[in-house]
């Protein structure tokens, strides 16, 4: 279709609606509201008219008629100010209409009220947005080029094979889609961090700001927690990240406050997933730098592991159990321990060690 055509659509789409919207006079079902089965059919119908303003902006946007819609646009975030479209449609066209200051506005004001109304972060589509309108404006300000260059994670190259939770890496993949922290509980050597590694991995591609690992086991201390994510993070520095070099990583005392706002700068219009690991000795510190994080990021994802959850609103927990044994069965018949994951482990990582040390095969134990 050419740009002409497509442009013609988008004119008679925008009419069209400009009509239908003006025959709409108030309520639906305003003087039914006797009748409460009437309550649901009332509620779509509201709902269609918003989809048909959101639509309208759209084909604004699209033929370059952006602040036509700035109006409706408003009035309908007044009206329903936890509703994202409208938002991300209102923040757009602000945007395009050379009002960035009350696009980025908009955004702080329905961040804070799905914060405190529902406990939630911003949407994807809605944080997509804002990190469109602050991405042009580095593109602007410095010429950086719109692929990034340079490494895209420091996850470490995994030398033993994955065994047995491909479940629970398909449940945190879906965790992390409707919320921004994830956070695998469990002891020590439920293998926390080797679930968290592998399904980092798997994930590396939703990342266009890449996958990076914050190891915690050697910090020492508080004072110490936000070098540590800036050094692992120092890789982006090639993408123009502010403050990767900052002295802190090399092990130097910062002040908490100080730290965390560092790297809520350096993260401020990435989309990143983080992978902190071992928060247990310094949970009171890390909770605090990840509600900043998430506070002030809204294209960060987080998947941390610690023996007990970090209380950071909207934190989903998924704790971690052992692989379950053989079943008892096994004992008088070893083939019914072909099925286990652990039976699996145990084999393959025996194999691993010394091969032929087991006299079936990890591949065999697996089929």
């Amino acid at each position: 279709m050419s740009e002409s055509t497509t442009e013609h659509a988008c004119e008679l789409a925008a009419a069209t609606l400009v009509q239908a919207l003006r025959e709409w006079t108030g309520p639906a079902l305003a003087d039914l509201t006797g009748f409460p089965q009437l309550a649901t059919a009332a509620t779509a119908l509201e709902t269609a008219r918003l989809e048909a303003v959101e639509l309208l902006a759209d084909c604004r946007l699209a033929v370059g008629r952006a602040e036509e819609s700035i109006a409706d646009l408003a009035a309908g975030v007044a009206a329903h100010p936890l509703r994202e479209p409208l938002t991300a449609r209102l923040m757009t066209a602000l945007a395009a209409a050379g009002r960035r200051s009350e696009a980025l506005t908009a955004y702080q004001d329905i961040r804070r009220l799905l914060a405190d109304e529902l406990g939630v972060y911003p949407s994807p589509e809605l944080a997509d947005v804002h990190t469109g309108l602050l991405r042009q404006d580095d593109a602007h300000a410095d010429g950086r080029a719109s692929e990034p260059r340079g490494p895209l994670t420091n996850l470490p190259r995994t030398l033993t094979s994955f065994v047995g939770r491909d479940t629970e890496v398909g449940t945190i993949s879906r965790l992390l889609e409707d919320s921004a922290l994830v956070t695998l509980t469990g002891p020590g050597g439920t293998g926390k961090t080797r679930l968290a590694l592998e399904t980092a991995a798997r994930l590396s591609g939703g990342h266009p700001d890449g996958v990076w690992l914050v190891e915690l086991g050697a910090v020492a201390g508080p004072a110490r927690l936000g070098g540590a994510v800036l050094g692992a993070l120092a890789p982006l520095g090639a993408l123009g990240i502010p403050g990767g070099g900052r002295s802190g990583a090399d092990g130097a005392d910062d002040t908490e406050g100080d730290s965390a706002a560092a790297v809520a700068q350096a993260l401020a219009d990435r989309r990143a997933l983080l992978v902190i690991d071992n928060c247990e000795h310094l949970i009171d510190a890390v909770a605090a730098l990840v509600h900043t994080i998430l506070e002030r990021c809204p294209g960060i994802r987080i998947l941390a592991t610690s023996r007990e959850p970090l209380d950071v609103p909207g934190e989903r927990l998924l704790p971690v159990r052992p692989l379950p044994p053989a079943p008892a069965e096994a004992d008088a018949d070893p083939r019914r321990a072909l099925g286990s994951a652990a039976v699996c482990l145990f084999a393959d990582r025996a194999a691993q060690s010394r091969p032929g040390a087991s006299s079936m095969s990890a591949a065999t134990l697996r089929a």
